[in-house]
């Protein structure tokens, strides 16, 4: 005897316990579902138990087609945004957590990054005053924390820092600033070289002065 539960699903009395008709249908032909795949409706109709409208799918890419998510030619899930309702990659238009620019006061709601940036400058617009006020909170809240992550960061990093730095003052501006560099100390090289050896004379008179203390 066959019935149908409140979410539409077609119930059976089989093999001395009620089973899942779609689930009884596919074991019949393929064996019994592993565990951690669910069975997929492929048209959206649960009533609908024919061995060709069922798919095994794990838990997560089940979940992400009743969320109306699709694949495209590559394999790749496309989800849409809920702002501007377009379908976009979830690996590369996607946060893979609510972040973004202003993640300590605007997490999102799953919208896509073009969308989230968009958001996010409208919220602070509207309330800066209140962003400035939780930033100056967390901070002081986690004061040694941060600086530590910082100084951490720093002497992992510091090579690499050094160098984005020169780049940075550098930048398209390079060889004009190099040039006028070589321009100069062509220019003034007898007083950068006085100054070499009054710099030179003074830490050798130090030097000797700490000598005749010791």
């Amino acid at each position: 005897m066959n019935y149908l539960l409140r979410d539409n699903y077609v119930r059976k009395y089989h093999t001395g316990k009620n089973r899942l008709m779609h689930r009884i249908i596919w074991e019949e032909s393929n064996g019994p579902v592993p565990d951690g795949f669910e069975l997929h409706h492929i048209n959206g109709d649960e009533q609908d138990n024919r061995l060709e409208n069922l798919q095994m799918l794990s838990p997560s890419d089940h979940q992400r087609l009743h969320k109306g998510w699709i694949r495209d030619g590559e394999g790749n899930w496309l989800k849409p945004c809920p702002i501007c309702k377009q379908y976009k990659n979830i690996d590369t238009e996607y946060y893979r957590r609510k972040r973004g620019p202003l993640a300590l006061t605007y997490g999102g709601i799953g919208e896509c990054r073009t969308c989230n940036k968009i958001q996010s400058r409208k919220y602070q617009a509207e309330n800066i005053e209140l962003i400035k006020a939780k930033r100056k909170a967390y901070y002081q809240d986690n004061k040694e924390k941060l600086r530590k992550k910082m100084a951490q960061y720093y002497y992992k990093n510091k090579d690499s820092i050094s160098t984005n730095s020169k780049l940075r003052y550098y930048g398209k501006d390079r060889e004009m600033i190099l040039a006028k560099n070589r321009e100069y100390r062509r220019k003034n090289r007898d007083k950068i070289n006085a100054q070499a050896r009054d710099k030179r004379a003074i830490t050798k008179k130090q030097q000797e002065n700490m000598e005749s203390v010791l």
